[in-house]
């Protein structure tokens, strides 16, 4: 897989996960892909669960703003560290920062 099919499908994973979704978001991922997150949890099958995952973020978040300050890409691995600012449906705000793994 090139770097830029590896750049692309990252920035896709974050537009969907910033637009909540869920959809657009599960598009990317093969049939019988895991998530761990967090990272030492059981891994989950993303098709299964998504949906959930999006229905609980709706619930609480009014906006989410994820930004991906870095992307590193080795073979057919990236490594993403983000922000992730958020405003919940009672007004607070918060941020998050964090790195995502991905590879096939």
């Amino acid at each position: 897989m090139s770097k830029q099919i590896i750049k692309n499908l990252v920035q896709t994973y974050f537009a969907n996960m910033e637009a909540m979704n869920a959809e657009g978001w599960l598009a990317i991922f093969a049939e019988d892909a895991i998530i761990y997150d967090p990272v030492d949890s059981p891994g989950k099958k993303i098709h299964e669960t998504a949906q959930e995952f999006f229905a609980i973020m709706s619930r609480f978040f009014t906006k989410l703003k994820l930004s991906q300050d870095y992307l590193f890409i080795a073979n057919n691995e990236a490594a993403a560290k983000w922000t992730m600012r958020v405003v919940a449906k009672n007004g607070k705000t918060a941020t998050a920062e964090g790195i995502s793994l991905y590879y096939n």
